[in-house]
């Protein structure tokens, strides 16, 4: 009778282990199957986009020229901004000089020790002969209380945050673009030059004040540049940058400069701020000026030391010559990184 079990157990488990690897084979297949279904399906969705058209399909080179002289134009907009700002911070840009650059830094409300140590390092206006610079703080609100005290104290110190009404989060990026946009027209026109840039950079500001004033007029008529992308869409929906076709069914994006740092001349802004209402509201705000950009015939410059897929330590040789490099959210990293570029500046001349 024992023996009899036995062997019974033994063809039990002997089956199991046929029929499990059949199992997962055949949800192998399955899985292979659909996966090979859906992108059929997927691709039957997407739009070349050699057909690219994006809400209003209008002609925004004859919206800028009819709104710049005369401030109207019949076309409704479908895009207006809905927020305002809790302090505008309208005196930051009074200078007896002309701003040269305006940083228009992105921040979260919680990032106390970044601001504070990018307000000593790359944005000091000490480090500078002229008052050609400027910067400001892009935040949202918090529902923070123990922040929102916090930032009040740090708003009253500093007089260089410019807080949307709107809470603050990941996929509301455009919103916090926008908003930059609009304030930098409105309090700033007379810079030169707009730097967009998040608060985990590194940023050497006389590398990049060499460039701009080395730029040809017709360079600077238009410029957007930085870190330059070709990409696709991510169609999957646990992406993080997942679209869906609904809300952008072509098969590719425009070329589009990272939203991490991004450099314009003010009147490429200017032109920017009068197209944005025309320009239906897009989640990922480096696509969003992409596809202005390239409505308005304008192409990204792809920026030589920009550095936004990987962190130029001090060691690394290109160190030396890059204009910005991302993942400095460590704050000593990027104290050091600012000095050291001080000194061998100075070794250097």
């Amino acid at each position: 009778m024992i023996m009899k079990v036995l062997r019974y157990r033994r063809l039990k488990a002997g089956t199991m282990f046929l029929i499990i690897p059949t199992v997962f084979a055949l949800m192998m297949i399955y899985m292979i199957h659909n996966q090979k279904v859906s992108k059929s399906v997927n691709d039957k969705r997407e739009i070349p986009f050699r057909m690219f058209r994006y809400p209003l399909d209008i002609n925004f080179r004859e919206l800028i020229i009819d709104i710049s002289k005369t401030g109207q134009t019949p076309v409704k907009p479908i895009n207006v901004y809905p927020y305002t700002y809790v302090k505008p911070k309208e005196n930051i840009c009074e200078s007896k000089e002309e701003i040269t650059l305006l940083f228009m830094i992105k921040s979260a409300p919680g990032n106390f020790d970044q601001r504070q140590a990018i307000r000593e390092t790359w944005t000091n206006r000490k480090y500078f002969k002229q008052d050609i610079i400027r910067h400001a703080f892009l935040l949202a609100r918090t529902t923070n209380i123990s922040i929102n005290d916090r930032l009040s104290l740090e708003e009253d110190m500093y007089d260089d945050i410019v807080q949307m009404t709107y809470v603050d989060n990941y996929y509301r990026n455009t919103y916090k673009t926008i908003g930059g946009i609009n304030w930098c027209v409105k309090y700033c026109p007379k810079a030169k030059f707009v730097m967009m840039v998040d608060d985990d950079f590194y940023v050497a500001t006389d590398f990049l004040l060499e460039y701009l004033n080395g730029l040809p007029y017709s360079t600077v008529r238009s410029l957007f540049a930085g870190y330059v992308f070709d990409d696709i869409p991510q169609r999957g929906p646990t992406q993080k940058w997942y679209m869906p076709f609904e809300d952008y069914p072509f098969d590719k994006y425009p070329p589009f400069i990272s939203a991490g740092a991004l450099m314009l001349s003010m009147e490429f802004v200017k032109k920017l701020q009068i197209a944005i209402p025309f320009t239906k509201q897009f989640k990922f705000d480096d696509i969003f000026l992409a596809i202005i950009a390239y409505k308005l015939d304008v192409k990204p410059i792809n920026l030589a030391g920009f550095h936004i897929t990987k962190r130029v330590s001090l060691e690394d040789e290109q160190f030396d010559s890059a204009k910005a490099s991302h993942f400095y959210a460590n704050t000593n990293d990027l104290r050091m990184a600012w000095y050291y570029h001080l000194k061998t500046k100075i070794y250097r001349n």
